[in-house]
């Protein structure tokens, strides 16, 4: 650690930064009509258009994440941050981003935060993602929207050809409304939105109807309220919604689904107090209830996780041309209420964090941040050095360190509550077996970036990067396969002290054409370089090579095509290794390269009041298959409209 201070300080007198924002490999933004030309069906869909994230899905519909290479799937504590908000999904390593109370229609932007540091009053240790909502306009407006897909499989003009599948069900059908209502001042807004998903894979379908017969829908509605005032020293947001969800869940620990009741209530206001030009106070207060219900099933598993937690933070914020400075404090308590007494339900967290940027020239730019963490007499601490160097009108360097330490009762997972007594209903009576106490785990990271760019028309990003894990827990699972029931079992065992050195690179072009032609491409290599047998494989899960490509053509204001091809290299998933030999060769722990292409065809009607999205997915209907007990995709269509009422009788 104090080596790692010594490079931090060595490297900011000798290099500097300017502008971090204008690197897609520390912050990449991804705008409203992006989302619209690339057919975003659910919220987790979004994932497809984060080039460093790295995603798998069983279902179709719920996503694991690895951002940048800072963590394995095994966690996802990845932070969700909804217009300065943090909101709280996560349970027992499951987080569906599809319980946020917002429309695909009602989103802004989208930002992708790919390496750690302080941001919105977060360390984002394992990635951040902020999703920024439409601001009304000064009027009475409706927004809307409907969609509906279908995984055809339908013969089609495959009939006669290897390609041919049998016809499968409808995938989903999603509602949306939002009512606002903007003054000069203050705005008003309130949105609903529905979603029905299907489970249409039959070997999921399968495993689903073990556990509860008969039913293969997941069913989700969500009502949120959101009220902002400003006057000329300040800005307030008031924030709350409620999501209730009947899905799905799988669970690692398990090896299989299980039918679930998800509710998630939040309540928030946060904003800004404007001293003057260089002086301000940035304000958050949250409360949140976060609720795991099982629902009926066969087998009488009876569990329920109910997490309760406030949150409030404050920070003074400083800045003049060339210098920035902020100062800042949290409180986070967590309450947790199981089936079964815990020894000790309360978790308080007390945060204190500062970051310091300043220019050393005209061109460059220095930012130090430190963040601490406190649980009764245990402090984590984390720190980002982000070095920007603006080597001249059309180039940039950057260097972006950063060491950061965790425990688990940070991750607020399963291992959180089970040093505490707990244990999951579905697994009490299957051994758990612990190599050793839990330690503090350290991760060090390392990336140099390059931009070359020229105006808005052309700009080519390169990086390269270093992550060094160290004592990281795991769990070692080995899932069994029953042949008659489409389900898994294992035995539970978690390996602690685990270490790992990757690496890898990304490259990222970016072309803009005359006549309305956009041109993206991104590859990302990344592979393990040294560290514990257990690591390495499960790193495998995550592939070494991927490469997407996007293509937007407008040729007239009204109407557009796009395309979106993505390629993935092998990946294994080291806890599947008997599943072949189980199943007869019908399913396997390795997933081979694969590419698939989607196109979508938008339109505009009605002047402008009407938004149409005819979105076929795989549509070479190729393999397409991201985990072992996951679905394997068929061609997909989907039917998108979007009404845009946006003046009303007042």
């Amino acid at each position: 650690m104090k080596s790692f201070f010594t490079i931090l300080i060595f490297s900011a007198i000798c290099f500097a930064q300017f502008d971090t924002n204008s690197f897609q490999s520390i912050k990449q933004t991804v705008s409203s009509d992006e989302i619209k030309a690339m057919g975003i069906i659910n919220l987790s869909d979004l994932y497809s258009l984060a080039d460093k994230w790295n995603s798998f899905s069983i279902d179709g519909f719920n996503q694991n994440l690895s951002a940048n290479n800072l963590s394995t799937y095994q966690r996802q504590n990845f932070i969700l941050v909804v217009d300065g908000q943090k909101i709280d999904l996560n349970t027992f390593d499951i987080q569906n981003i599809n319980l946020l109370p917002v429309s695909i229609y009602d989103i802004e932007s989208v930002e992708f935060i790919n390496l750690q540091g302080i941001y919105e009053g977060e360390y984002t240790s394992s990635g951040l993602i902020h999703i920024h909502t439409k601001k009304p306009e000064e009027k009475l407006t409706a927004h809307t929207n409907l969609s509906l897909g279908n995984e055809t499989g339908d013969p089609g003009p495959y009939k006669f050809t290897s390609l041919k599948t049998q016809n499968v069900d409808k995938l989903n059908y999603n509602l949306g409304l939002t009512l606002n209502y903007g003054s000069r001042n203050w705005f008003i807004k309130g949105n609903i939105k529905s979603e029905d998903n299907y489970v249409t894979d039959a070997a999921l379908r399968d495993r689903i109807n073990y556990f509860h017969p008969g039913n293969n829908k997941a069913r989700l509605i969500s009502v949120s309220g959101t009220v902002q005032i400003k006057n000329d020293f300040s800005t307030s947001r008031i924030f709350a919604f409620k999501t209730d969800e009947d899905d799905f869940n799988f669970f690692a620990i398990f090896g299989n689904e299980l039918p679930v009741k998800r509710s998630i209530r939040h309540f928030g206001v946060n904003g800004e107090l404007q001293f003057n030009q260089q002086l301000a106070i940035n304000y958050r207060l949250q409360y949140s209830d976060n609720d795991l219900n099982n629902r009926e099933n066969p087998a009488g598993y009876v569990f329920t996780l109910h997490k309760n937690n406030i949150k409030a933070n404050a920070e003074l914020n400083y800045s003049t041309p060339i210098f920035n400075s902020v100062i800042g404090v949290s409180f986070n308590r967590y309450n947790f209420q199981t089936e079964r007494k815990l020894e000790d339900n309360i978790l308080s967290f007390r945060n204190i964090y500062t970051a310091i940027s300043f220019n050393s020239t005209k061109n460059v730019f220095h930012s130090f941040q430190f963040f601490a963490n406190r649980l009764s007499d245990d402090f984590t601490y984390k720190g980002t050095l982000i070095n920007n160097w603006a080597v001249s009108k059309n180039q940039k360097a950057a260097l972006h360190f950063s060491f950061s330490q965790n425990s688990v009762e940070e991750d607020l997972n399963y291992w959180t509550l089970f040093k505490r007594g707990y244990l999951f209903n579905p697994v009490e009576n299957t051994e758990h077996f612990i190599s050793a106490g839990f330690n503090t785990s350290r991760t060090f990271t390392g990336d140099i970036i390059y931009k070359y760019s020229k105006d808005s028309l052309f700009s080519v990003e390169i990086d390269g990067s270093l992550r060094r894990f160290e004592n990281i827990y795991l769990e070692n699972f080995s899932y069994q396969y029953n042949a008659v029931t489409s389900t898994f079992t294992t035995p539970i065992e978690l390996r602690t002290g685990n270490s790992l050195t990757s690496a890898g690179g990304s490259a990222l072009i970016e072309f803009n054409q005359a006549a309305g032609i956009k041109h993206r491409l991104f590859y990302q290599y990344q592979k393990s370089v040294a560290g514990d047998d257990l690591f390495e494989k499960i790193r495998r899960a995550i592939p070494e090579h991927q490469f997407n490509y996007r293509f937007i053509y407008t040729p007239m204001e009204t109407f557009s095509v796009s395309l979106l091809a993505k390629y993935k290299s092998k990946i294994i998933f080291e806890e599947y290794k008997y599943l072949a030999d189980q199943s007869n060769g019908k399913l396997s722990g390795t997933i081979k390269p694969g590419i698939t292409f989607d196109i979508s065809l938008q339109k505009w009607f009605w002047s402008k009041k009407i938004w149409t999205n005819v979105i076929f997915k795989n549509i070479f209907n190729q393999q397409e298959k991201y985990y072992p007990a996951g679905i394997d995709y068929n061609l997909r269509f989907y039917v998108q409209v979007f009404i845009y009422l946006d003046k009303l009788p007042e």
